[in-house]
């Protein structure tokens, strides 16, 4: 599937239950065409890697496997419920004490959970402007609004796509979201 999903070493990152060595095979139930196989997916996560707000982790990696999951234009299915694991991480939190190495720097797992998040925003942007359904559309304003408030979204991006968009509504929802 991906660099992320079969690079990593699952088995050596933690969630709220113990390891995550099965979340490849949740990542491929994720994409699938089947709803009840996608929900399954859904709970895999939202149970382990963000429990009732709380991050664990294996969440940095586990948004970029989703962001790369969301990168390919290819897969339709899953989108809605791959948001909206975005948005649940996006609200995830954790104690300041609780530190990974994220892309060779240590850091807190909450700002790890951001800027993974954040390096999504381009594909955030393309399925916006591909005319996302509205239950797609209102998790990726979401998601863009929750960056933006933990000062992790490149505006400059965002008006990029506002003013090359001939969409009224996109244009006044990005309009919204860069001058609120």
């Amino acid at each position: 599937m991906s660099s992320v999903i079969h690079g990593t070493d699952w088995g050596k990152l933690r969630h709220a239950h113990g390891t995550c060595g099965h979340m490849p095979e949740v990542f491929r139930k994720l994409a699938s065409d089947d709803a009840k196989v996608r929900q399954e997916a859904y709970w895999a996560i939202d149970n382990n890697v963000v429990l009732q707000g709380d991050l664990y982790e294996a969440a940095p990696t586990v948004t970029l496997a989703l962001i790369e999951l969301v990168g390919d234009e290819r897969r339709s299915a899953g989108r809605p419920e791959i948001y909206e694991l975005l948005v649940e991480l996006a609200y995830g939190n954790a104690p300041p004490s609780m530190t990974v190495d994220f892309m060779g720097e240590a850091c807190t797992l909450k700002a790890a959970t951001v800027r993974a998040l954040a390096s999504g925003v381009p594909w955030y942007l393309r399925d916006l402007a591909d005319g996302a359904g509205d239950d797609v559309r209102d998790r990726i304003l979401e998601l863009l609004s929750l960056l933006k408030d933990e000062d992790a979204l490149d505006v400059a991006l965002v008006r990029s796509r506002m003013e090359s968009t001939t969409n009224p509504e996109l244009k006044q929802s990005l309009r919204a979201l860069v001058e609120g």
